[in-house]
């Protein structure tokens, strides 16, 4: 029943040749030139998670990840463990560079395709670095490279060539001349502002003083002489500033005069520069593949960066904690429905048309109590979206044993963990089907946000966003920016120039809201283009979001939201009676994600094996809290994990005459436990649940079958 191999094309990866940006902006392959969607894992093989398997592992694991439906992993971290414990620089542990080298021969073997981060910390892989790889020191290995270091730049270089430029001996192959690597991250996150950001100080942070010296060369490249510089900063050009000896940076971020406006335009040069840069010095040594880099924040200019890119790749979070798991660290315990799922609206927004779009990093953390929400929504809006590669972040999403013992970060759920966390590991089935399987439909409309890249950099230095409107429009028809590149006769296809009316201007820490359409200007406006219908923008001035296929449904005042489709019917929802489609529910006694999907490949109205969700919510044992509403953490527990008990009456509408229909609760892995009694009035089947009456305990599962 839990067997989705087939939605993984038989290997090796790599077979059609080295994927490509198709035209129409999706993920295609040298010698196929149809769109490859991939649903990918994701993996921090660090020592706390027990570092690279050893080889009978590695087989075991990556079929169970092919089981699972992923053709794709998002590797992060490789640096990192294959330099633990080292002192000199580059000096990779010989055992687990093997391992390493063995999972991406079987990945390969096996039929996934790998995503892998080159720098994903500011330690690379220098040596020396103790008690672990993520410990602060003064290296700022990211930031220096983009400031133009020799040094850095050298490093980069060399790490790149000693991780993937060597032949692995168990493929025969180079890893970056194989096509089996889908893509690579150059340096995760990592933007100039970003990092500038999070050294300390946040929007009061001072800039790097190694910035100031490419910025003044860049602004004498800028200015062709010191007059005409001097005549465009006006009063803020310092009497002791020069474009010949120094310009000092902004006193801060976010500051709206014509330094700051400078100072973005070079950001985004030195950022798309460090990129190409980075670009060819990959392809010389034959990598031919997809790549990308400035993986997160959403305002305009890292968006402006990002167009210079052939792939844009970004993250969001619901819920992310405060200090991990130490005492005191908080995780926000709200829905994400009241807020329209904000973070998926924050994705739609960075989007660019003409050009694959990939989501590695997103997701509820653990104790957020709601995660069950992410397993429905990220899938089901992906695929309405029509993105290419989707990742909710985990340091693992699979492990063959929760068993003790187990490495540190395999004992318990952590906050960024799949495989020991029932409700997600339970909820990337449903991920699976709803996007890989390609359940749910892409939307019929979409729509184009127009940027002007100088006159978004001279307005305020690129510190805009989308207005909440246009966001909530993803909710809706598929949404993204346009630079310009995208044909101008695509299908369905609206166009919006005047992007100024859809932006918040965010340049100053305490902004306003300058121009952003409300919800009856942009209907206006859509409707005058042709892109949406009356009764769909009716329900969006509501607040109520139901796609232009008529498949998704979220009414955030009622914290609800449906899927149906054909072979898939889904329902976030807090109370009984509720329905979606032919499902409806007569009771249900605590929150729940519940869903039924046909898996014999026949319409669910038809289906005669039918997998049943009804996920709710887990914590570890022996957890506790510092207080009533469960946010701050005293104490982490450990496995096993408790899963919350549900009672619930769901009916399922089938067509013609089922038969005899046999109903049983299944494990995490699929195995059948406990045999279920299921009542029938003609073609509906109604099954009563008591997860806490189940001998083998709460179960997220089960398998209603014709036999």
């Amino acid at each position: 029943m839990l067997d989705f191999s087939a939605l993984v094309e038989a290997g090796p990866a790599g077979r059609h040749g080295w994927a490509r940006a198709l035209a129409d902006g999706h993920i295609g392959f040298e010698k196929r030139a149809t769109a490859q969607r991939f649903f990918s894992a994701s993996f921090q093989f660090a020592p706390g998670n027990g570092g690279f398997p050893e080889r009978d592992e590695a087989r075991r694991m990556v079929t169970q990840l092919v089981r699972t439906g992923y053709n794709a992993v998002r590797l992060q971290c490789v640096e990192q463990q294959l330099m633990s414990g080292q002192k000199q620089d580059f000096d990779f542990q010989p055992e687990q560079f093997d391992r390493f080298q063995f999972l991406l021969a079987e990945l390969k073997r096996q039929g996934v395709y790998t995503v892998i981060d080159v720098a994903y910390v500011d330690n690379g892989a220098y040596g020396g670095v103790f008690p672990h790889r993520w410990v602060r020191t003064a290296r700022q290995f990211r930031r220096d490279l983009l400031a133009g270091s020799d040094e850095a730049r050298d490093h980069w270089k060399r790490l790149l060539q000693r991780m993937l430029g060597q032949r692995n001996p168990h493929t025969g192959t180079v890893p970056l001349q194989d096509p089996s690597l889908l893509c690579l991250v150059f340096s995760n996150e990592g933007g100039l502002i970003e990092l500038a950001f999070r050294t300390g100080g946040a929007w009061n942070a001072k800039l790097p003083e190694v910035y100031a010296e490419p910025f003044r060369a860049w602004l004498a490249k800028r200015y062709p002489a010191e007059a005409d510089w001097r005549r465009a900063w006006g009063s803020e050009a310092g009497a002791d500033e020069s474009l010949a000896t120094r310009v000092q940076l902004p006193r801060r971020l976010r500051v709206n005069g014509v330094r700051e406006r400078d100072f973005m335009r070079f950001v985004v040069d030195a950022e798309q520069e460090a990129f190409r840069w980075q670009l060819a010095y990959a392809q010389s040594l034959g990598y031919r593949g997809l790549a990308t880099s400035y993986n997160n924040w959403s305002w305009l200019h890292s968006d402006i960066t990002r167009s210079a890119l052939p792939v844009v790749d970004q993250h969001a979070y619901h819920a992310h904690p405060t200090g991990f798991v130490e005492p005191g660290s908080s995780v926000p315990g709200e829905s994400s429905l009241p807020g329209a799922a904000s973070y998926l609206r924050e994705l739609f927004a960075t989007r660019q048309w003409g050009k694959p779009f990939m989501v590695t990093e997103y997701g509820h953390a653990f104790w957020n109590g709601f995660r069950r929400e992410a397993s429905a929504l990220a899938p089901a809006y992906a695929a309405l979206q029509g993105w290419d590669l989707l990742t909710q972040f985990s340091e693992n999403s699979l492990q063959l044993s929760t068993q003790s013992p187990q490495p540190g970060r395999r004992s318990a759920i952590f906050p960024f963990t799949i495989s020991t966390d029932p409700v997600r590991r339970t909820g990337e089935r449903l991920a699976a089907l709803l996007f890989a399987r390609g359940d749910v439909a892409q939307a019929r409309r979409r729509l184009e946000f127009r940027v002007d890249a100088q006159a978004a950099l001279e307005a305020n230095g690129g510190w805009s966003q989308l207005g909440d409107a246009p966001g909530r429009l993803g909710l809706v028809s598929a949404v993204g920016l346009g630079f310009g590149r995208e044909p101008a006769s695509a299908s369905g296809r609206v166009v919006l120039d005047d992007v100024d009316d859809f932006m918040v201007d965010k340049s100053r820490v305490g902004y306003q809201v300058l121009s952003a359409l409300n919800g009856r200007g942009l209907r206006r406006r859509l409707d005058a283009a042709g892109g949406a219908d009356a009764a769909t923008l009716a329900a969006f001035e509501r607040g109520r979001y139901v796609s232009d296929t008529g498949e998704l449904q979220l009414d955030p005042s009622a914290r609800r939201f449906s899927v149906e489709t054909p072979r898939t019917v889904a329902l976030l929802t807090a109370s009984a009676p509720d329905a979606v489609g032919l499902l409806s529910l007569q009771r249900l006694s605590v929150p729940a994600l519940v869903a039924a999907s046909s898996m014999d490949g026949r319409a669910l109205s038809q289906s005669r094996r039918i997998l049943l969700f009804v996920i709710t919510d887990a914590t570890n044992t022996g957890i506790e809290f510092q207080d009533e509403a469960r946010t701050r953490l005293r104490k982490l527990g450990t496995l096993p994990a408790v899963v919350q008990p549900v009672q619930i009456t769901l009916r399922l509408a089938l067509s013609g005459t089922p038969g005899a229909l046999r109903l049983h609760s299944l494990s995490q892995s699929g195995r059948r436990q406990q045999a279920l009694p299921v009542r029938m009035d003609g073609a509906t089947v109604q099954c009563d649940i008591d997860t806490a009456a189940l001998s083998s305990g709460p179960s997220l599962m089960f398998e209603l079958t014709s036999e």
